[in-house]
């Protein structure tokens, strides 16, 4: 169908190689052109299976350049989509959405809209990255197959988690806030973790390296100066505290950075 003829199999110093002649032009059977002055993209699958068959694994595109001889990866659109979507969800919207509830409460009720908008669009980001990979990805890499899922359940059900917050007096309300942040942040780490296993599985360039790196780093600093600052204000007021009420038993201020006081004004119960 695609003009190939002179097609054989040969073993040589244990490499299988493949070898075929085919048109330079087989525009009337459908076949894209190969390029003599530029790159071809060239798709390649291979099996154990004795005859034609879908491939989940060892399959990829490779552009080629039939002049020089040369060649390099050609990634598919879901593959750089996928990439994309969770490197963005992992690296900003999601630490930005924990670093707002963390250190931006004295906004209050903006911070936890502001909250909440983060999460949920990092909830459909990781839907949409995860649907990709799972309808197209050869679940070959084990360790980012595993990373991915983790990530991927932990999002979802933390956001879910979030739909059932029990009221600010209820028993139970420490127990929810402790399982809520708990599950932001291992489904950060997860993820975040699994996108440099990403860049290593398609052997990215060092640029993206580079640049998810950084970006990752300028938020991370941001949240260790802002907790920093935030320790030393409380050790502040706690030590005013004992000078002013030396005989009172003084409870430990709960900050601006406690989810529980804050969700105690109406606005932000109004909010859901």
């Amino acid at each position: 169908k695609q003009g190939v003829v002179d097609a054989r199999v040969e073993t040589r110093n244990g490499l299988t190689c493949i070898m075929f002649s085919r048109p330079v032009s087989a525009a009337a059977v459908g076949v894209p052109d190969v390029s003599l002055t530029g790159n071809t993209a060239v798709l390649w699958a291979a099996g154990t299976a004795p005859k034609l068959s879908f491939h989940y694994s060892h399959r990829r595109g490779e552009l080629v350049n039939f002049v020089t001889g040369g060649a390099s990866d050609a990634l598919p659109a879901w593959t750089i989509a996928h990439g994309l979507l969770m490197g963005v969800t992992f690296a900003l919207t999601l630490p930005v959405a924990i670093i707002i509830a963390r250190f931006f409460r004295h906004h209050d009720p903006l911070w936890f809209r502001l909250h909440r908008g983060f999460m949920i669009f990092g909830a459909l980001t990781v839907l949409a990255a995860g649907a990709l990979a799972l309808y197209y990805g050869s679940r070959t890499q084990i360790l980012h197959l595993i990373l991915g899922l983790t990530a991927y359940v932990f999002v979802l059900l933390n956001v879910t988690f979030a739909l059932f917050r029990p009221h600010i007096e209820h028993r139970y309300r420490e127990v929810w806030e402790f399982m809520h942040r708990l599950g932001g942040r291992l489904a950060v780490i997860a993820g975040m973790s699994n996108v440099y296993v990403g860049l290593h599985v398609i052997n990215a360039d060092s640029v993206w390296w580079a640049v998810y790196s950084s970006i990752v780093g300028a938020v991370a600093l941001f949240a260790l100066v802002s907790e920093i600052k935030l320790m030393a204000e409380t050790s502040t007021f706690e030590e005013e505290s004992k000078l002013l009420f030396p005989q009172s038993t003084i409870r430990r201020r709960r900050s601006s950075s406690s989810f529980s006081s804050q969700f105690s004004s109406p606005g932000v119960q109004a909010a859901w």
